[in-house]
């Protein structure tokens, strides 16, 4: 990413969800340089660390915590902690989130329940929670991430796809419950970004084939008109967007971002 600073969220108290690596990390990283103070959410409590440091080193403002935004114990949690230190919140990204191949046939119970439980899930129970502090802040906005699968449909992606329509729905629905709030709800939609997860899927996915993981990298690029996968800039820049008053008349979208695959 450029190091050039716009001030487009300049003051506003943001908290990122997954926000330890890939996606999460590069929208923490440039909401900071843009001006807004970040509560660093992830899983895993180093990688929440390491983004915090990242940030702070280049003389951002964040917070790091480690929390499951998948649970409702986790979730109320690290958004009351946020809320505390940053003095409230003005912006919540639902960027966490996990992958998950199979059909019907070949997804167990077990495997729908997991990616289920945690893609809209979290959506769920942050948004939730984060509601009324949002309420209080006056001209917030949440923005969700769900993926281009969920907007177009894929092979073998049967819980993940599903879970990522959910979120599609669920932005639209809080966009309509929340405008008098003065909350406007987004959605982003990713294609294939290049992060430890893509690849460990496309690893998955080679293993289930048969193939070589060079074949399927390849067809799996040759699906994207504009010939590359995405980076996690990408996404980031998306958000950025989506958050600032440069969209205030914009609630309820969904912001595809795939390098023209769902174009046809």
């Amino acid at each position: 990413m450029e190091n050039v600073l716009h001030g487009r969220v300049d003051g506003k108290r943001t908290l990122v969800t997954g926000a330890g690596r890939g996606v999460g990390l590069a929208i923490a990283q440039l909401l900071a340089r843009e001006g807004a103070s970040v509560a660093c959410i992830d899983l895993d409590a180093e990688s929440a660390k390491s983004t915090c440091a990242a940030i702070v080193g280049a003389g951002g403002r964040a917070i790091a915590i480690a929390a499951d935004a998948a649970s409702a114990g986790g979730a109320a949690a690290c958004v009351d902690r946020a809320a505390v230190e940053l003095g409230g919140i003005d912006i919540v990204v639902n960027n966490v989130g996990i992958g998950g191949h199979g059909t019907i046939e070949t997804t167990s119970e077990q495997e729908w329940d997991r990616v289920m439980g945690v893609n809209p899930k979290s959506v769920f129970l942050i948004s939730r929670f984060a509601l009324p502090h949002l309420r209080a802040s006056g001209r917030s906005a949440i923005l969700n991430i769900a993926s281009g699968v969920g907007v177009r449909a894929a092979r073998n992606w049967v819980a993940y796809g599903t879970s990522k329509s959910a979120v599609v729905a669920l932005t639209k629905l809080m966009a309509l419950d929340h405008a008098e709030d003065g909350i406007r709800v987004n959605c982003v939609c990713p294609g294939l970004i290049e992060t430890d997860l893509s690849r460990k899927n496309l690893q998955e996915s080679a293993q289930q084939r048969g193939l070589g993981l060079e074949e399927v990298t390849r067809q799996a690029r040759s699906s994207y008109p504009l010939g590359r996968f995405g980076q996690p800039a990408d996404i980031a820049y998306a958000v950025l967007y989506l958050v600032s008053d440069e969209a205030s008349w914009v609630t309820g979208s969904t912001l595809v971002v795939d390098g023209g695959r769902c174009a046809g």
